[in-house]
């Protein structure tokens, strides 16, 4: 298993309209009023945001924004929050989770603000952090995951340079309880 040394980790990323930040504890109520701007887009596709389902407290968002802080100082996943340059205003929250050193490999997760929706702001999120994970990770996969139905999601995969690999028939129920399809993309280096 390659070794992992998380003060070689940079702690920022940046793109031209966006600086990606380290997810901290301090994080919680910006994260907690943004998840409620876009909790019905979060839950129009069950087993996308788990953790959306319910309706998250700020105490339980604290406990996420906690995790996320210590996995990213231990290695284990890194989730980022996405602010404007220009603002600093909560977009959403970007990561790679799920890391296997042994491979390795991350997944990619991603939501964004629906008053930031539609601008392709997430698609910059998102190319960025693919980047971090092969250039300064040195990750040989990234993979994410997406309901069938939520076009958007499927869009910014691909345009994010993601192909699409399978597609789990029948693995979970959409919000009206049919049976829903989820779709496995992926990049390899």
């Amino acid at each position: 298993m390659p070794s992992f040394k998380p003060n070689h980790i940079p702690s920022e990323l940046e793109t031209s309209r966006l600086r990606l930040r380290y997810q901290r504890a301090t994080d919680a109520a910006t994260i907690h009023a943004s998840v409620l701007e876009t909790l019905d887009d979060l839950r129009r596709f069950p087993g996308s945001s788990p953790w959306a389902e319910a309706e998250p407290s700020l105490e339980a968002t604290e406990t996420r924004c906690k995790a996320g802080e210590r996995a990213f100082l231990e290695g284990e996943a890194f989730p980022f929050v996405v602010l404007l340059k220009s603002s600093g205003e909560h977009v959403g929250n970007v990561g790679l989770h799920s890391v296997d050193w042994s491979i390795p490999k991350g997944e990619l997760g991603y939501w964004c603000r629906r008053s930031h929706q539609g601008k392709g702001l997430m698609l910059e999120a998102v190319r960025a952090v693919a980047g971090f994970a092969f250039e300064t990770l040195g990750l040989r996969r990234v993979q994410a995951q997406t309901h069938e139905l939520n076009v958007p999601s499927c869009r910014l995969c691909e345009r994010a340079g993601l192909e699409l690999e399978a597609v789990l028939r029948h693995d979970g129920r959409d919000a009206d309880g049919e049976l829903g399809s989820t779709r496995i993309y992926a990049r390899i280096r």
